[in-house]
């Protein structure tokens, strides 16, 4: 979208060196976005663009590292196989949830429109680690309305780094994988030291308003950078013109981050983000979120050596702390209810990077990390005193593990991986009230520890020059949720019933087997994967009809339960068509999970298919048309409350120009969501809200 001459060589910074934040006068400088498939657990399978160098890649199960430009998210660049970036909105103010719910293999989970949480092939909660840094933070809302995702804007994202399954452990011991985002760091000596950034955007369907700002400084040991984004949002309309109550909503996050360099092999950096959200509305649930307040830190060292075997040497310690209050003043209730929340998480890891020999290299990991949650509720009656229950009881957990992940390439095109992770939790709870309430249940001993145990071994072959295969097989083992475990009466909104955590739930454990084939040719590109797990003692609430509901009007309680068994299954498709100035882009994903009895598992997704043509002119004119479909789901789980979700398409359109005179780089785009203003919503959307009608939008860039 802007040519090469346009932006600084900084943009790139993070692909075409080994020492994050120290500059890379050699790369080439574009502002496109960098898509590098990383087969972790299939040995180093990097696709990077040109003039990059490829990074080390180690781990486990299918990752994929969407490098995003520090101004633009575009699609537009030569690097080879990367029918994701289509994905990834051209206009550079586009939302978290916008990139999440357009990435391979990822949904999701829709309880208004702000803060999505997200899914991996039918996995959710705490089925998937999802960390900033390899940090872990844990969100202080029991009805999830603070996720994770909420904290980081592609303002502050450098890149996300996407682990699918049980091999996916890089932050934690896990059945379905890691969602990890990485912050952007500033670049120390620079040849030119100074740039900055602000941006616009308009957007018709709420009347919201968004505005971007970001500034770094590079000297010779020494380097900064800060930004901010805000984001305001009124109801906004559906297709056909409803306006749909409750889902406005108010932002701003904030970030920093200090790089100094102490020696020439030596990097010491620290970043902060801050987020604080306002009068969120929910329409899918009963209560809005008063607000939301994510305060998180982290101090690092990397060490990089050039004797020996080790190759790279880090160490982070970090603090989080994150705040949720919810709010109904707004709604008619029949009782009113204040329910805040508040969680802090510290911790840190020290990891290496070893290379044996020519065939043999991996990664070492140590990390530990603790966890505070409190969540109470107090009901207010209208002619007795208001009613007290802690929801989370003053939960603590303590997590300690090891990890290990060894490549080694056997040559004749073969690359084997393998790895483990060993991991010690112990959880109690450290409240005398929260133990009387739980005890009437009489659910068994609430403080417990259990050893966990995740592994993966895959194979690579490589059987042309522009054609490789692979196959992955993986055990993983996860620890219930705090509200899984000790949650009290949490009402669900979406199947209408109360929910009761027990102490005494066994950890979650998943077989997994995974087969990829890929093709990459200068016309087309193609990549196919399937998978399949098999889950032993998988954690879901079941209902308990000698128990009375709480919360008024609920249909009942459930208290969580290990059940025998489940099972997923699922597709995903990639392909890229490429013709001269023309580029058209698809991809294609499915889940499908039951239990045991054929049941089906509950918030399975459909069929979807994301299709995109792009062409670009060498005036810097883009040109985006996009559709987006998804089939009806009919297999439900009607015990959860689910209805049967019709199916949708929708069509896209987007028009961009970008500008240059000397070091000024502008771009104005126009996009139009949803031409045709079609009334829809996706299975995983709660309460089946429509999503937005025709949405315009105008977007302003300037990078100075």
């Amino acid at each position: 979208m802007i040519d090469d001459s346009l932006i600084s060589e900084r943009i790139k910074r993070f692909a075409c060196t080994r020492k994050p934040g120290l500059s890379c006068p050699t790369a080439t400088r574009h502002a496109q976005l960098v898509v590098c498939l990383v087969l972790l657990g299939f040995g180093q399978m990097v696709f990077a663009q040109a003039g990059m160098a490829p990074k080390d890649t180690l781990g486990s199960q299918v990752a994929w590292e969407y490098q995003l430009d520090e101004v633009l998210i575009s699609s537009q660049s030569e690097d080879p196989f990367n029918t994701n970036a289509r994905f990834y909105k051209a206009d550079p103010l586009s939302s978290g949830d916008e990139v999440m719910e357009n990435l391979v293999g990822v949904w999701a989970i829709k309880r208004g429109s702000y803060a999505y949480e997200p899914m991996m092939r039918g996995l959710s909660g705490g089925q998937i680690n999802v960390s900033i840094d390899e940090m872990r933070i844990l969100g202080a809302c029991t009805d999830k309305m603070d996720p994770v995702t909420a904290y980081v804007e592609p303002n502050n994202l450098a890149s996300l780094n996407i682990s699918h399954g049980a091999g996916g452990y890089t932050a934690g011991s896990t059945v379905g994988g890691a969602y990890d985002m990485q912050i952007k760091k500033p670049v120390i000596n620079e040849a030119d030291p100074w740039h900055s950034a602000v941006g616009y955007r308009y957007l018709s369907a709420s009347n919201g308003l968004e505005a971007l700002f970001n500034t770094a400084y590079g000297m010779d040991k020494l380097a900064f950078r800060a930004g901010a984004t805000y984001r305001k949002a009124s109801d906004y309309r559906a297709g056909g013109g409803e306006e749909i109550d409750f889902s406005a909503y108010n932002k701003v996050n904030y970030s920093t981050s200090i790089s100094y360099l102490p020696g020439k092999n030596d990097l010491l950096n620290f970043s902060a983000i801050g987020d604080y959200a306002w009068q969120v509305g929910y329409p899918a649930l009963p209560m809005d979120v008063g607000n939301a307040d994510a305060k998180i830190f982290g101090l690092s060292y990397d060490k990089w050596l050039h004797h020996g075997k080790m190759d790279q040497l880090t160490a982070k310690v970090y603090y989080n702390r994150i705040s949720h209050r919810m709010d109904d003043s707004r709604r008619e209730v029949a009782l009113r209810m204040d329910m805040p929340g508040h969680t802090y998480t510290y911790g840190g890891f020290a990891k290496g990077l070893y290379t044996w020999n020519k065939r043999v290299s991996g990664q070492m990991k140590i990390d530990g990390h603790a966890t505070f949650a409190h969540a109470e509720m107090t009901m207010h009656f209208e002619d007795a005193k208001p009613m007290f229950m802690l929801t989370w009881p003053d939960v603590h957990r303590k997590v300690l593990g090891f990890q290990n992940q060894t490549t080694y390439r056997a040559g004749d095109g073969f690359t084997l991986n393998a790895g483990f992770r060993m991991e010690k939790n112990a959880i109690a709870i450290q409240s005398e009230l929260g133990e009387r309430q739980l005890s009437v249940f009489a659910f068994g001993e609430a403080n417990r520890g259990e050893l966990l145990f995740n592994a993966n071994a895959g194979v690579e072959k490589e059987l042309a020059s522009n054609l490789n295969s692979g196959v992955l097989v993986s055990f993983g083992q996860r620890m219930p949720t705090e509200g899984e475990q000790y949650g009290f009466y949490l009402f669900n909104a979406y199947d209408g019933y109360d929910y009761i955590g027990r102490p005494d739930l066994r950890s979650e454990q998943s077989l997994q087997a995974e087969l990829f084939s890929q093709y990459r040719g200068e016309v087309i590109r193609l990549k196919v994967t399937g998978y399949y797990y098999h889950f032993h003692r998988y954690i879901m609430g079941v209902a308990n009809a000698e128990l009375s509901p709480m919360t008024i009007g609920a249909n009942g309680v459930k208290v969580y339960k290990n059940m025998d068994e489940a099972r997923l299954a699922g597709v995903e498709a990639q392909f890229e068509l490429k013709i001269h100035k023309f580029k058209l882009l698809n991809q294609l994903k499915f889940t499908y999970g039951e239990l045991k009895d054929g049941t089906p598992l509950p918030l399975m997704p459909p069929l979807k298919n994301m299709m995109e043509l792009h062409y670009q002119t060498n005036s810097q004119w883009l040109f985006n048309l996009g559709m987006e479909a998804a089939a009806w789901q009919n297999r439900i789980n009607r015990a959860f409350g689910e209805q049967k979700t019709p199916g949708y398409a929708i069509a896209n359109l987007m028009l961009g120009k970008a500008f240059s005179v000397d070091r000024l780089a502008a771009k104005v785009s126009l996009s139009v969501e949803n031409i045709f203003d079609n009334r829809y919503h996706e299975h995983l959307d709660w309460g089946g809200i429509p999503r937005p009608g025709r949405n315009i939008s105008l977007g302003f860039l300037l990078d100075f």
